[in-house]
């Protein structure tokens, strides 16, 4: 017998791209020509991880830590009133 993957969690998956550009502006519009339009593909949403963007998204930023200090932070930020209880990582 083989298992199933569950089908009704969801996560999200970073992945980072490399571009060269004379800026920063222009680096985020060639990533954003390069991905698939949501509409017609499996893709469900995209963001860029850092605060300094072009793209239109209302999403969070990403804060990036020591390996290790995920939990920590994560509460850290909470406790600051810098992040929703929803980004508070409980388990890791």
């Amino acid at each position: 017998m083989t298992s199933q993957p569950v089908q009704d969690e969801e996560f999200v998956v970073l992945v980072a791209m490399t571009v060269t550009a004379r800026h920063r502006m222009e680096a985020h519009s060639k990533i954003q020509k390069l991905l698939p339009d949501p509409d017609v593909t499996e893709l469900e949403s995209w963001w860029i991880a850092e605060d300094m963007r072009w793209d239109g998204s209302d999403n969070d930023s990403a804060v990036f830590v020591n390996v290790g200090d995920q939990k920590k932070a994560s509460h850290v930020l909470y406790g600051l009133g810098l992040t929703n209880s929803c980004n508070v990582i409980t388990d890791l």
